[in-house]
């Protein structure tokens, strides 16, 4: 007696195939990403990319000879930069309103936690645990954003080889250092700290820009 064959329950038909298909495609030419690579993003149209996070300079309490100061400084880092840039390179800013990251701020007082309970201490204990829980409703429930200030910087890569992006991302590492320093130089008097953002923070900011309600 001949077995028929069973259907396996992953099997899909030739239609369904065919629009998943088609959806991922579509998906794929919606996207400006290629591909990552080291620490920067690669763009569609051949681009390598960095971002820069800087704190920002709260201007709220300066008078107008204050904030006047403050831009010229601005303009003058402009153009003492790009006076000897190449035009293989591009710069722009980014602000963008973001949630508020608690993962810091709770992470500190878990470990707090951590050491009332070696410290076998119970009130305590008691005492971290309600702040702790305090915190996550403050977290769960408000909606609570803060500014994010980026610098793009990207560079274009030539060819499509290996060896050209290898290039590409060797001449984006020395501007990268080199803007990060000129910025905190000219901002000295101000305290401006900034930091190259690593691969999975610009996961998170694309996922900000699609869904802002992210926890």
């Amino acid at each position: 007696m001949f077995k028929t064959k069973k259907e396996k329950p992953y099997e899909m038909s030739l239609a369904e195939h065919e629009q998943q298909r088609e959806h991922s495609h579509s998906i794929q030419d919606m996207s400006l990403l290629k591909a990552q690579y080291l620490e920067y993003v690669l763009l569609d149209n051949n681009t390598l990319v960095a971002a820069l996070d800087a704190t920002g300079i709260n201007m709220e309490l300066f008078n107008e000879f204050e904030q006047t100061n403050v831009f010229e400084d601005y303009a003058s880092f402009l153009t003492s930069y790009f006076s000897g840039n190449s035009t293989n390179t591009s710069i722009q800013t980014l602000d963008m309103t973001v949630p508020v990251d608690w993962k810091p701020y709770l992470l500190s007082w878990r470990n707090r936690l951590m050491q009332a309970e070696k410290e076998n201490d119970p009130i305590k204990q008691s005492l971290i645990s309600s702040y702790i829980q305090h915190y996550e409703d403050i977290r769960d429930k408000s909606k609570m954003t803060t500014k994010k200030h980026l610098i793009v910087i990207s560079e274009k890569v030539r060819e499509g080889t290996i060896e050209a992006l290898d290039m590409a991302a060797k001449n984006l590492d020395e501007k990268v250092e080199e803007l990060k320093r000129s910025l905190e130089s000219t901002f000295l008097d101000y305290d401006v700290a900034v930091r190259k953002l690593n691969a999975n923070e610009y996961k998170d900011i694309l996922y900000w820009f699609m869904n802002f309600n992210r926890r």
